[in-house]
């Protein structure tokens, strides 16, 4: 019994530590920035302080990640929040469009299965890295081992609530118009740094946007799904035309 009891106590101290230093880590290979030393950018977190204030949701850190593809990472590390928008996100969208993203973003945040998705993911993501340099025929058999224990952790439902919750306030048919403009840019400009124990923390899944390869298990549904259960029941003229 002491044997099972202090193989334990290591394994949560080898995983706090690990923990610890994911993130640092994670920042460097995402080769993220701070938001504070861009004036754009700087308007940027003025807007989300603004909105995480207004609709009484968590406060969150900015960093850039040097991507063209529009896209959010979202991180929720115990109470702390952590949004990784990338350039193109805002290359991509209007001022009203990147607010709803932005409050999208920090209502995925609140969500408690999101902070336990992105512990594991923080523990899976050297692994993932180590993943790609494999044969292909063993990241096959792989994948579906990572993929599994992070759907497990937040299944699609998580984000088909996180949208409900936006059309609830009202965002509907902005959220959809943006989700749609962000998945057809990030299709034609894919994400260069992103592996597969990230893909579920991004805003819009990387393997949701190709269909996923069939052995994976997608964590989110695609984009298609969610603006057809955002416009539903919405009384709009061009709302057919959204998704």
């Amino acid at each position: 019994m002491k044997i099972v009891l202090l193989a334990l106590a290591l394994a949560l101290m080898v995983s706090w530590m690990l923990w610890q230093a994911s993130l640092p880590r994670l920042w460097r290979w995402l080769d993220a920035r701070p938001s504070g030393h861009f004036p754009v950018w700087k308007k940027v977190r003025e807007r989300l302080d603004f909105i995480a204030r207004r609709e009484r949701l968590p406060q969150a850190q900015l960093w850039i990640l040097p991507e063209f593809s529009p896209n959010v990472l979202v991180l929720a590390r115990g109470k702390r929040v952590h949004l990784a928008a990338t350039e193109g996100l805002l290359r991509a969208l209007d001022n009203e469009e990147l607010d709803a993203v932005l409050a999208l973003c920090l209502i995925h945040a609140r969500n408690r299965r999101r902070r336990l998705q992105s512990w594991l993911a923080l523990q899976l993501f050297p692994f993932a890295r180590l993943l790609h340099s494999y044969p292909a025929i063993l990241q096959l058999f792989i994948s579906p081992c990572f993929t599994l224990l992070l759907r497990l952790a937040a299944p699609p439902s998580i984000v088909r609530s996180a949208d409900k919750k936006a059309e609830e306030r009202g965002d509907a048919l902005v959220v959809a118009a943006a989700l749609q403009k962000m998945a057809v840019l990030a299709r034609k400009i894919p994400l260069r740094r992103w592996n597969i124990a990230l893909d579920p923390l991004f805003l819009l899944s990387p393997l949701a946007l190709d269909g996923g390869p069939f052995w994976v298990f997608l964590s989110q549904p695609s984009v298609e799904e969610r603006c057809e259960a955002l416009l539903t029941g919405a009384t709009c003229e061009s709302a057919a035309g959204l998704p």
